[in-house]
């Protein structure tokens, strides 16, 4: 009974307890950090450094910097090392590390880099890129996304992460212009057939990284009424992130373009194969033989080469009339035989 009542304890704990707020937003000393991001916790980075700086790559760091940044003014707190912005217009052109420039010897604050995305659509059966392409609905076609963002999913440099952590979005629009919300790994009522959500959110912490579902993905599978369930046409892949609100920051630097860095797209052409028929095929026997005519000559015309069965018609007799004198005569002696014998 005790247990039962420990047990029943610690689910009321559970619900009462607020849960610790998943964030990608703390960083440690050293770690990764992507042109964009915004109110970054990078307090813990500093270790108390004021100024920071950066050199190019290959450059001699006993010399002045390349370019520097105060954080803050001598004997001065400030709440800005608690929400900074990797902004486009101060580090886009200065990728590379960031040292704390008042300590010797030099140590790394953090390590800027500018965001990489592209998705492909991939053919898993021949592990090669048919994005543009056509494929039959036999293929074995799903998505395959490269990045360079996996480390922002990593606990050794963002301590605070949890298994709910994701800044991904995918999407896949059908050829009507329909977002697909399920995936048929066969047809409908067939024995095995499984539907699943599509993946809309993934968390993505390795690359390339494959749709989860896109090998079980049936593209020939029908429905009740026997219809395809994904019509022929263009299918797109489209994923997006946005780290820590990346996408204002872009916004608000006035960068537009931002295919391969916020989001990227592919697409692939799925024809389906004719439907089998259900009727089967009537198929006259050709005779053996020669055709003499054209096309459209009845089968009386075709003269075989092969001997036909032979079939004998009986043939009725048929009886030539006597010349008129003999008639006569005949009749004459049986007159004369009936005469005698009345005597």
């Amino acid at each position: 009974m005790q247990g039962k009542y420990i047990l029943l304890a610690l689910i009321v704990i559970l619900l009462i307890v607020p849960q610790a707020e998943a964030s990608t937003k703390k960083i440690v000393e050293g770690s990764p950090v992507f042109v964009g991001e915004t109110d970054l916790d990078i307090s813990s980075a500093l270790d108390n450094c004021r100024i920071i700086a950066w050199w190019p790559d290959g450059a001699d760091t006993t010399q002045p910097a390349g370019k520097n940044i105060t954080l803050r003014a001598l004997n001065e707190m400030s709440s800005v090392v608690n929400h900074y912005t990797i902004s486009p217009e101060e580090f886009a052109n200065y990728t590379g590390t960031w040292y704390c420039e008042e300590k010797k010897p030099l140590r790394p604050v953090f390590v800027v880099t500018e965001p990489q995305v592209t998705i492909r659509a991939w053919d898993l059966d021949t592990g090669t890129d048919v994005s543009g392409t056509t494929v039959p609905a036999g293929a074995n076609v799903t998505c395959r996304i490269e990045t360079n963002l996996v480390s922002a999913l990593q606990l050794k440099y963002r301590p605070d992460l949890t298994p709910a952590d994701s800044f991904w979005t995918m999407k896949l629009i059908d050829p009507l212009g329909r977002s697909v919300t399920n995936i048929y790994t066969g047809s409908y009522g067939a024995p095995g057939t499984v539907i699943l959500t599509f993946e809309r959110s993934p968390r993505i912490t390795t690359s390339p990284y494959q749709w989860r579902d896109g090998e079980v993905w049936d593209h020939s599978a029908r429905n009740l009424q026997g219809e395809p369930v994904y019509p022929p046409g263009k299918y797109t892949f489209t994923v997006s992130q946005n780290l820590n609100g990346m996408e204002s920051s872009y916004n608000s630097a006035g960068i537009t373009d931002v295919d391969g860095l916020l989001s990227s797209s592919a697409d692939f052409t799925l024809v389906q194969a004719s439907p089998v028929s259900s009727t089967p095929t009537q198929i006259s026997p050709v005779p053996t033989g020669t055709v003499t005519g054209t096309p459209d000559t009845p089968e009386s015309m075709i003269s075989p080469t092969t001997p036909l069965p032979v079939t004998t018609i009986p043939v009725k007799t048929t009886y030539q009339p006597l010349p008129e004198w003999i008639a006569l005569a005949g009749l004459g002696i049986a007159a004369a035989f009936a005469a005698w014998q009345r005597r």
